[in-house]
């Protein structure tokens, strides 16, 4: 990823800051301040140079965390960039109990910043570099964070082969990202029916499986087999393309079986996507897809498996059955 795109989207991910509260899986690396961020942008710019001077790729993910990959050294780093807090530290309780109050000299650190990183997939501690921006050339960048990093890293070496993040980013549509962006809508915009039912199932059941796209969601759960069928409203798809676009890219159709299918409407046309992407994500390859559609489900013969698939009631029934 080049220098320019890590930034735009570091950028551009702050615009999640009020839903990633909602969403144990969000972690942001940088403060959504924007005096901050400007302030911090030539910093950061050197930063990144440095680290792929030493031969790391970056990864931003969709909270706005940064990771950093050697492929080298097998490890993989996430960074965060704070203000330098450290002089507002508390007096000791027992003076402000004998005071009634505490009376602090504040003074500004000459070393204004924090970078603090951990190595990921490890349960190593945070780590911490304290810097200010009169950094003003990459040598000096990798000399103040690059080297102790590696050094720090020793113990860590080897244990990656490819990036976590990676592997995370592209699940970004998780059952815990979904459950923050609904939960944030019901909250904070108004008349998101689809939103508010969905978050609604996943507060009340477990939930085995989910598909989310353009006309609505999917969901899988363990009351009596149940499979939820949610329709977006005007405002649920103004909400999502503005928060979740992604939601609206289409989903090609890789089962043989069901490429061959004429959906009857746009309904029958999602159940027929959803029940694809369910089955492909439980057994890992159209060809098992396909295996489990005409081999292992077994109905009678007054329903036959395409005569099931004709009909939204008869991919739902199918849906029930997967996973279970």
């Amino acid at each position: 990823m080049s220098i320019y795109k890590t930034v735009r989207d570091l950028r551009k991910s702050q615009s999640l800051s009020p839903i990633s509260i909602y969403c144990k899986e969000a972690a942001q690396s940088l403060p959504n301040i924007k005096d901050f961020f400007k302030e911090i942008t030539p910093t950061l710019k050197l930063i990144l140079k440095a680290f792929k001077l030493a031969g790391f790729s970056i990864f931003v993910s969709n909270w706005g965390g940064l990771f950093l990959f050697s492929p080298a050294l097998g490890i993989e780093v996430f960074v965060k960039i704070e203000p330098n807090i450290r002089y507002m530290a508390k007096s000791p309780p027992e003076l402000i109990k004998q005071k009634g109050y505490d009376v602090k000299d504040v003074q500004l650190p000459p070393e204004r910043f924090v970078l603090k990183y951990f190595f990921c997939g490890t349960k190593s501690k945070w780590r911490h570099i304290y810097f200010n921006t009169a950094l003003d050339s990459v040598d000096m960048v990798y000399s103040k964070f690059i080297e102790q990093i590696i050094k720090e890293s020793r113990p860590f070496q080897g244990r990656h082969d490819t990036s976590l993040e990676q592997k995370t980013k592209e699940n970004f549509l998780s059952k815990n990202s979904i459950y923050a962006f609904a939960l944030f809508a019901k909250k904070h915009a108004s008349s998101t029916i689809g939103l508010n039912r969905l978050s609604g199932i996943f507060e009340s059941t477990n939930v085995n499986e989910f598909y989310i796209g353009g006309y609505g969601a999917v969901i899988l759960t363990n009351y009596s087999r149940s499979v939820d069928l949610v329709q977006w409203f005007k405002n649920d798809v103004t909400f999502l393309k503005k928060y979740l676009p992604e939601v609206f890219k289409q989903h090609e159709i890789s089962c043989k079986t069901l490429k061959k299918l004429a959906p009857n409407n746009e309904e029958h046309q999602f159940m027929v996507e959803a029940l694809d992407a369910i089955l492909l994500k439980q057994l890992k390859s159209p060809v098992s897809a396909d295996e489990y559609l005409n081999e292992h489900l077994n109905f009678n013969k007054e329903q036959p498996i395409p005569n099931l698939l004709g009909s939204t009631e008869g991919v739902i029934k199918i849906l029930s059955l997967c996973g279970r």
